[in-house]
């Protein structure tokens, strides 16, 4: 395993990022306001999944850009193991949480600019199940392994935000026939030991490329409960906010990127905290991004900045009137088109279904809610 390339940010950040820090905090509130009504039994479960969470080891080849091979374009290259009909099928959602502790010299970098370590990386991994389990629960609900392997979705999620926030999102991609592996990051999860940073976001792209290897081997070994559920061949990355960032990098920074990934979501985020020697290198993956018009957090220049820099194909849609969380943690029309146009993308790239991109333009375009555009319009960032 090679070991990362490990590095401290500066200490000094743009004035418009410390106000990004803030907004986000104040956003969260809301959430919290809409959780704490379950915050008793949610506290329960996690007592008990962290109870049998399993910790395996496993050996990733970290990716860097000695290593990388040339890409062809994943629109143009057919899936030799994916073989779903036309349509494809839809299917309940099954559950199981894994924790990996990715090796004694990979650290956590915490708030004080300490490390501490070992570096323990969680997924809530989301399947395609044949039917719900007893008593429809989705812990305990057999994969549909007969239509399997699926196409496998990395996702990660905001600074400070549970995976749970997402729910909507990852159950709606479950259901449409992709394994969601929606990781846990240790140092911005909600309750990291010092008070979740930003100063960990370089690590987090890291932390992708180990959880698409942890999980093709998962599937590559018999008897598991995701045995042969994960088509290696067919990865995407989707992050939200600091999430987004880190699918920006982990598709498209030459430091960090996974030559596996082929196909990139950005839900709100941008090009912030996790440097590399250049971005968007030729035969880069197609890119899906997602920006709220009123968006305070991630002003819309950010997202038109990386956007710009993009290579095709690429397509941003622009939600007219949203903020940083609005279409990524209720459900709203804002919710609607995002899981609607990310699956319609992920159908077209993922699983190559013919008119998939027209589908997705299609749905993406609703007068007075969405519409996709070269760039977004906003706010402008406070000045620094």
């Amino acid at each position: 395993m090679t070991n990362r390339n490990i590095n401290h940010r500066q200490d000094t950040e743009p004035e418009p990022r410390r106000v990004k820090r803030t907004l986000l905090r104040e956003r969260r509130s809301h959430l919290r306001r809409l959780l704490v009504l379950a915050a008793g039994s949610v506290v329960a479960l996690v007592v008990v999944c962290v109870a049998v969470v399993a910790r395996e080891t496993v050996n990733p080849v970290r990716l860097t850009a000695t290593t990388l091979t040339p890409r062809t374009d994943p629109s143009t290259t057919a899936s030799t193991t994916t073989t779903l009909p036309q349509g494809k099928r839809t299917y309940a959602v099954g559950e199981v949480s894994k924790s990996w502790v990715e090796g004694e010299k990979t650290v956590v970098i915490m708030a004080n600019g300490q490390t501490r370590s070992p570096r323990v990386l969680v997924a809530n991994i989301l399947y395609p199940a044949a039917r719900l389990g007893p008593n429809g629960q989705q812990s305990a609900a057999p994969p549909a392994q007969s239509d399997g392997p699926f196409p496998l979705l990395v996702f990660g999620p905001g600074f400070d935000q549970p995976t749970l926030s997402y729910e909507l999102l990852l159950e709606h991609w479950a259901h449409s026939g992709f394994v969601v592996a929606a990781l846990t990051f240790p140092g911005t999860k909600p309750g990291a030991s010092g008070g979740p940073t930003e100063n960990d976001l370089i690590n987090q792209p890291g932390d992708v490329t180990y959880a698409i290897t942890a999980l093709e081997q998962l599937s590559s070994q018999p008897n598991q409960m995701l045995s042969a559920m994960v088509n290696p061949e067919e990865v995407a990355v989707v992050g939200q906010s600091d999430g987004g960032n880190t699918a920006l990098a982990a598709g498209y920074n030459t430091t960090y990127l996974d030559s596996r990934v082929k196909a990139v979501v950005v839900l709100s985020g941008a090009e912030y905290g996790i440097p590399g020697a250049s971005w968007f290198p030729s035969g880069s993956p197609p890119l899906l991004a997602f920006q709220g018009t009123n968006d305070k957090t991630n002003y819309s220049q950010w997202t038109n900045d990386y956007f710009a820099s993009a290579t095709s194909p690429k397509y941003l849609n622009c939600l007219q009137g949203a903020d940083h969380l609005d279409g990524y943690d209720i459900a709203s029309p804002y919710e609607k088109v995002v899981a609607t146009v990310t699956t319609d993308f992920f159908n077209a790239e993922l699983y190559h279904l013919a008119g998939g991109i027209h589908q997705m333009q299609s749905d993406g375009t609703i007068p007075g809610t969405a519409v996709f555009a070269p760039s977004c319009p906003g706010p402008p960032p406070p000045l620094k």
